[in-house]
């Protein structure tokens, strides 16, 4: 698949479920794991999945706060 192609599905399924995370309060890493782990792998997804759920906790956790 197409390097550009597949990064534009991971961009669009990281931000759905991080919009459902921002609805919801719950779900961003488990609904997006596995979408992006077939583009992926699981090496570089895990880092990468944990790092935006980080960024996206502290934004909500000051945002509410």
């Amino acid at each position: 698949m197409n390097e550009i192609l597949s990064l534009l599905i991971v961009g669009a399924i990281v931000f759905s479920s991080f919009t459902l995370e921002g609805i919801t309060g719950f779900g961003c890493t488990v609904i997006a794991l596995p979408f992006v782990t077939m583009l992926l792998g699981i090496r570089m997804t895990v880092p990468f999945l944990c790092v935006l759920s980080t960024l996206l906790s502290i934004y909500i956790f000051i945002r509410s706060y």
